[in-house]
């Protein structure tokens, strides 16, 4: 997933492999795979989304993905929240600069999750499940439930309030760039 200014559309996408079904109601883009036992018929997919970044995103974006990568490069939205799940996956996402307190929801079973906000921004990070390894702005955590934040964290201020990380035995990466 990523965004374009170019765009006349809401979105634009591109799918290689089954094509799945997309629907557009009240502004809500709706695209979903039928459910198939992939790994029995060897099946590969991928969809390349573009959404339009003139468009305010006012609801937010969810994606939800089985046994694949998921890149979501959203650096030039205006985003009210955002959750992405995928299971057996990679998940990497780009956040944009806040305009508001912004909660972000990522889950994930064996995944590894990468996730970027653009440099200065704060953030505080409720790191929830088991075995996981956490790298946040360059010092590692272990365990699960753990609470924490980046320095001058201001929840009344625009940032990324309350990013959950929902992961099993992944590896966990929050940094800024």
């Amino acid at each position: 997933m990523r965004t374009e200014e170019c765009l006349t559309d809401l979105y634009q996408a591109r799918f290689e492999g089954a094509v799945p079904n997309a629907t557009v109601q009240d502004g809500v883009v709706t695209i979903r795979y039928p459910r198939r036992f992939l790994l029995l018929t060897g099946e590969q997919r991928q969809a390349v989304i573009t959404l339009n970044r003139t468009i305010p995103w006012h609801r937010h974006i969810a994606v939800q993905s089985g046994g694949s990568d998921i890149i979501a490069e959203l650096g030039d939205l205006e985003l009210a929240s955002c959750e992405i799940r995928g299971v057996g996956s990679k998940i990497r996402v780009e956040l944009p600069v806040p305009s508001g307190v912004i909660p972000v929801r990522l889950g994930g079973g064996g995944a590894e999750m990468v996730v970027r906000r653009p440099a200065g921004v704060a953030i505080q990070v409720h790191l929830k499940g088991w075995g996981s390894t956490c790298t946040f702005d360059g010092q590692t955590y272990f365990g699960n439930n753990l609470w924490l934040q980046s320095a001058g964290f201001d929840p009344a201020a625009p940032c990324y309030h309350s990013l959950e990380v929902v992961s099993s035995g992944g590896l966990v990466t929050i940094t800024s760039h």
